[in-house]
């Protein structure tokens, strides 16, 4: 598959998990791993309005190449990703919904809100 329509994979992809409310926001990212690098969803985009053309573009160093600035989880993708016997072809990463409302809100406990 050419890069182009992996980009165009990813886009898809985004738009039918934002529409069966699997993320919201900019919650959640896609990468897909290239024979030189990765593909990743910018940080701060919502998955729902993913631009195939601004999606990064990450060497196999972790240098951005292109596009905008990948997600936060960027270094994490790799890191789990790398060094594997037979390396993953892509990773997705969705919060649980309730991970917002914890980041969000400093008294929560694991005993005062449950899922």
């Amino acid at each position: 598959m050419t890069e182009t329509a992996l980009r165009e994979k990813v886009a898809r992809l985004g738009k039918s998990m934002f529409d069966r409310g699997l993320t919201f926001g900019s919650s959640g990212n896609i990468s897909v791993r290239l024979a030189d690098g990765w593909l990743m969803t910018p940080t701060g985009t919502s998955l729902g309005e993913i631009d195939p053309a601004r999606l990064a573009k990450i060497d196999a160093g972790g240098q951005l190449v292109g596009g905008d600035p990948p997600t936060k989880e960027a270094f994490f993708t790799r890191l789990s990703t790398t060094g594997a016997p037979e390396p993953a072809p892509s990773f997705i990463y969705i919060p649980p919904i309730q991970s917002p409302f914890h980041a969000c809100v400093e008294w929560t406990t694991q005993t005062c809100c449950r899922p």
